[in-house]
């Protein structure tokens, strides 16, 4: 059976969220960068309410953030406060097993 450890993330799969977090590490692969962002907040986000709105703070150790390279930050930063509007759904790790974690969607700031 496979393990969850974002459980928390589970009501808002296939929503919106804002995240905010501290870059742990990254990986770069097939046109897309596989970020670790550690002591998120993510916050539930209905796509047109002010951000400082969403009162709703959800606090994660770690999760992995999937970015497109041509939305990528061209120098990342280990231990930089990053942010993004992402969307939470489904991933597979390398041993094969699967997890929940969160893709950017196309933001402004």
């Amino acid at each position: 059976m496979t393990s969850i450890t974002r459980e928390a993330l589970r009501p808002l799969e296939g929503q919106l969220v804002y995240a905010t977090g501290f870059m742990e590490t990254w990986r770069e692969s097939d046109g897309t960068v596989d970020a670790c962002l550690r002591n998120l907040k993510v916050r539930p986000w209905d796509g047109d309410s002010p951000i400082e709105n969403c009162q709703r703070v959800i606090r994660l150790d770690h999760v992995w953030l999937r970015v497109t390279t041509s939305a990528w930050i061209p120098q990342p930063k280990r231990l930089s406060s990053y942010e993004a509007m992402a969307r939470v759904g489904w991933y597979r790790r390398r041993d094969g097993s699967v997890d929940l974690g969160l893709s950017t969607v196309p933001s402004l700031c």
